[in-house]
């Protein structure tokens, strides 16, 4: 029974952890973001909609700036001036590998670019992981302070 509780402590430090730090300050946002005012598209995930029922709400409750949530980008969204830039998440399925006490069970990794369509500029996000919810929350947290920051210059 002692072993079963300190593993699982063990297992929820380890997801703890993993929701924090999980991008550089400057990975994935350009420096002069939101120094003009945009929308901010973002790419909805394909057959993920609770994932994309989360990035939604992620965005709503910590990123302040106007963005849509769309299938694709279709003629509606031609103008770059208004929709300035595009975020495009992804979804990566791992197999399982391994075997024994090295044994890693299949899982989803979540990353993503943002791509400053004016210049046709990308900015990848390194980090893949599985920690879903706490990525896209950091994400958008931090693209609304670099926004915020430079939209009142």
């Amino acid at each position: 029974m002692k072993n079963v509780v300190s593993f699982t402590m063990l297992i929820m430090t380890v997801i703890l952890i993993s929701s924090f730090s999980i991008l550089k300050d400057d990975e994935g946002v350009p420096p002069d973001y939101g120094s003009r005012e945009t929308t901010l598209i973002i790419l909805k995930l394909t057959k993920m909609k609770r994932q994309n029922e989360k990035i939604n709400d992620v965005f709503t409750d910590n990123y302040k700036g106007k963005f849509v949530m769309v299938d694709t980008l279709d003629e509606k969204y031609n103008d770059v001036d208004k929709y300035g830039y595009v975020f495009t998440p992804r979804a990566f399925w791992n197999e399982a590998s391994g075997s024994g006490d090295s044994r890693m069970a299949a899982s989803w990794s979540y990353s993503g670019t943002l791509t400053d369509r004016s210049t046709g500029t990308k900015y990848p996000i390194g980090y893949q992981g599985g920690a879903f919810g706490p990525f896209y929350k950091s994400y958008a947290k931090r693209l609304e302070k670099v926004r915020a920051k430079n939209a009142t210059n």
